[in-house]
């Protein structure tokens, strides 16, 4: 059930099929056809600023999606992830949480996982950058029309273009009061309730007031805690004020506030893993719904939660100079994400938070002028200022049943030779202390407390000089020079005893030692020279041939202590070394320190050359080539690790942590690279828009899942519960 403009009275829209002629995955009739409200004529010029500048879509030389008012409405387009149903090649996939949200173009886009790690696809509404997931995924305001620009984008977008932009145009006010409203009503019960108003205050002064409401039982089952999961419940408001004292200045305030209370984000298990028996025997029944592709069943021991409060202001300045154009772009945003999840998806308590604090507060300010003369020479010339704060706080523990966990799966490990308990009793005595680890390996309530701080500024200059040849041709020119520093510092904590033992210490030399005779006894004797089990032996196996062969035994058992004897202290022989897989949350060396500074300087000039040429009335042409960039990602997670260039200067300066691993702090920036052609026909029945391209990038950062847990199974993606993580490498 719909009902709208309860305040205008009934209206007709009306639009046509398109044909479609795609190629290379970058072209549909949805792309460069879009048609705007109330036009049901392909005659009828759409006006984009895909370019910064208005043009009609038709002589924009540039690979771009438009999608209307009123597709958006025949479509019940909600928010950018329901974008995808309606623009070829933008992928949008949503991770463990409703804030890690991706934005992919052609294959192409990260950092919704990590909050060090900058999108590669840029976010704007209105003009302002919005800089992580957490602050694009609201329902979607007043949309006037959406712009998806393929490829890089750095000339005019800046730093974080490197593989495409979404831009979001609202409706500016009206000086005639009006309005809309809207209910829906779906499977799930969800219901949909959104409205506006619109209309003067004075002659010169006019305003819009929207807002809506969004929520949706969960699809999925919880069926320990007997409750659906995975539902919907969003909320947020909009607020505009037009002023226009003359007919060349133009002052548009805008004010927003959004708000996100979900439980989300579940996974569901595809196959049983190795560890499923031990799950349910720990959770006194079903831990997983194992072996079940399309299941949409689950067995949680908490709801996992999200809560996001994403809200902002914007002014925007437009000055006409008769020939010049003078435009700025002001604008503050703040976002608050708080989730927390049952990452381990079982019913069994293993791990008992995994949360996550965000917060992170954005000014930017853009300043341009743009020319409209008639000669042949145009121009655009602007500068933009960016600076951003980041708050992170992430807590990860255990559950009060991963230590019976962590204890099967080291008996299971060791062939039932070693328990937890048997560690760390053994352990305190070689240290002097036989209580001093007694109940404290794999804890309730231990873990990792983390916290992470950046600050990220920037600025650009960009232009583009745009040079009609003759009335047909136009080469076009651009480029961007853009500045970007981050200063980043973390203050993590480990309280995961068992992660902070040194396995290749010195004192624990007699337990290796013990163990390294032990086994290559068993080995030996069970070994093709000897009893030829094909196995190692039992200990009964080892005492019935040592009784039975005491010479045999005694020289045997010289031959494998000499072996233990000249290979306690060796790191590679540590027969301890497969219980280092069990230490998930080592101590931490944290940023800055004496070698490691906590800082990153980039400096990039990314351009674009461009021709287009207007075959007839109706049918254009372009060529493009265009670099894009994204500065230096900062891996704001507890899998950030000093390089290995770095680890002799740490070690030196006396930094160096137990257990510590190389790794990556950050990615080196993004660069990429386009090869375009694209050919745009418009008439009034039809519309083919086709565009042919080589498009790569070169030091991309993944958001690739890493969790340090071992998994009681394989989820499908119903949620992921990884932090992400980057790499330094180019590729």
């Amino acid at each position: 059930m719909t009902l709208r403009n309860l305040l205008l009275g009934a209206t007709m829209l009306c639009a046509s099929a398109t044909p479609a002629i795609a190629f290379a995955q970058d072209a549909a009739p949805a792309d460069d056809s879009a048609v705007a409200v109330d036009d049901a004529d392909y005659g009828n010029d759409i006006i984009v600023t895909a370019s910064k500048r208005s043009q009609t879509l038709q002589d924009t030389p540039v690979a771009v999606s438009v999608t209307s008012a009123a597709q958006l409405e025949e479509s019940q387009i909600r928010d950018l992830i329901d974008l995808q149903t309606a623009v070829p090649s933008l992928r949008v996939s949503q991770l463990q949480s409703s804030a890690n949200t991706n934005f992919i173009i052609r294959g192409f886009g990260n950092g919704a996982n990590n909050a060090g790690i900058e999108p590669s696809v840029g976010v704007f509404i209105d003009g302002v950058y919005r800089s992580r997931s957490a602050a694009q995924i609201g329902d979607l305001p007043n949309v006037e029309r959406i712009e998806v620009l393929r490829g890089p984008q750095s000339t005019l977008f800046g730093k974080n273009a490197s593989a495409g932009v979404i831009s979001i145009v609202t409706q500016k006010p009206q000086y005639e009061f009006g309005g809309s409203a809207e209910v829906t009503y779906g499977n799930f019960d969800a219901i949909t309730v959104k409205g506006d108003v619109t209309g003067p205050i004075s002659e010169t002064v006019a305003f819009s007031i929207g807002g809506s409401y969004n929520r949706r039982d969960g699809y999925a089952q919880d069926l320990k805690l007997g409750t659906d999961v995975n539902d919907r419940n969003r909320w947020g408001v909009r607020g505009q004020l037009l002023f226009e004292p003359t007919d060349a200045l133009s002052i548009r305030l805008i004010g927003d506030y959004d708000k996100i209370d979900e439980n989300c984000c579940i996974a569901g298990n595809v196959i049983a893993g190795p560890t499923v028996a031990i799950t349910n025997a720990l959770a006194g029944g079903p831990s997983v719904d194992a072996n079940n592709p399309f299941s949409y069943n689950v067995y949680n021991n908490f709801l996992s939660s999200n809560e996001i409060e994403n809200y902002g202001g914007s002014g925007q300045i437009d000055y006409d100079l008769g020939n010049l154009a003078l435009t700025s772009i002001t604008a503050y945003r703040k976002v608050k994400a708080l989730t927390n999840q049952d990452s381990d998806f079982t019913g069994a308590d293993l791990i008992g938070e995994n949360s996550q604090d965000l917060g992170i507060n954005t000014f930017t300010q853009e300043l341009r002028v743009t020319s409209d003369f008639d000669g042949p020479i145009n121009f655009l010339l602007g500068g933009y200022y960016f600076n951003e704060k980041i708050r992170q706080k992430n807590d990860i523990r255990f559950g009060t049943q991963f230590r019976p966990y962590g204890d099967q799966l080291i008996r299971a490990a060791s062939g039932n030779a070693l328990n937890v308990a048997l560690l760390e009793g053994t352990f305190g005595a070689l240290e002097g202390a036989p209580t001093r680890y007694l109940g404290t390996f794999f804890r309730a309530g231990d873990g990792l407390d983390e916290a992470y701080r950046m600050k990220d500024e920037a600025f650009s200059i960009f232009g583009t000089l745009d040079f009609e040849v003759t009335d047909r041709l136009t080469l076009s020119f651009g480029g961007n020079y853009t500045k970007d520093r981050k200063n980043f510092s973390t203050n993590v904590i480990s309280t995961d005893t068992f992660s902070g033992l040194n396995l290749d210490a010195p004192q624990y030399a007699p337990f290796r030692n013990q163990l390294l005779f032990q086994g290559g006894l068993a080995q030996t004797i069970g070994g093709p020279s000897v009893l030829n089990l094909g196995r190692s032996a039992t200990a009964a196996e080892i005492g019935a041939f040592a009784a039975a062969n005491p010479a045999a035994f005694a020289g045997i058992s010289g031959q494998v202590q000499a072996f233990a004897n000249a290979n306690q202290n060796n790191p590679a022989a540590n027969p301890l070394n497969g219980l280092k897989a069990f230490q998930f949350l080592p101590p931490f060396l944290n940023v800055p320190n004496s070698v490691e500074d906590g800082k990153t300087s980039d400096g990039d000039f990314s351009y674009s050359v461009r021709a287009a040429y207007e075959v007839t009335d109706t049918v254009n042409v372009y060529a493009t080539y265009a670099t894009g960039f994204k500065a230096s990602s900062v891996n704001l997670s507890r899998d950030s690790r000093p390089l290995a260039s770095d680890l002799a200067a740490i070690t030196a300066a006396g930094l160096r942590t137990p257990n510590l691993a190389t790794g990556s702090r950050f990615a080196a920036p993004e660069e990429s690279t386009v090869y375009e052609f694209g050919i745009k026909g418009q008439w009034d029945v039809a519309a083919v828009n086709v565009a042919v391209f080589k498009q790569s990038i070169k030091g991309t950062c993944s958001p690739a899942p890493a969790s340090p847990w071992p998994t009681p199974a394989s989820s499908r993606l119903l949620a992921s519960s990884s932090t992400g993580r980057c790499g330094r490498s180019r590729g």
